[in-house]
């Protein structure tokens, strides 16, 4: 019975886990990061290399778990960090 009084049945799938504290699993969740870099060379034995870094680079956004009370998800945060891009400038030699 949920907190509104309307009562909820649950088919037997996937979604089902027999351990009854953690009975629905919570969104799934994956971040991609990306590097590029590229070589310049300057001098005959000096390089230079740009490198970029992309930590969550789909931006993909992450939903919080239920909550244990109501079983509502709040949607209004996020609990990952949004797109972060990092640029290094390296001399090789």
């Amino acid at each position: 019975m949920l907190a509104d009084g309307t009562v909820r049945d649950t088919g037997v799938n996937d979604m089902l886990n027999w351990n009854a504290r953690n009975f629905f699993r919570g969104p799934g969740a994956w971040n991609q990061d990306v590097s590029v870099f590229k070589y310049f060379s300057i001098a005959e034995r000096m390089k230079l290399r740009l490198t970029a870094d992309f930590f969550n680079a789909t931006n993909s956004p992450m939903d919080n778990n239920p909550s244990s009370g109501t079983g509502l998800q709040d949607l209004s945060t996020q609990p990952n960090d949004p797109r972060i891009i990092q640029l290094t400038l390296r001399l090789e030699w």
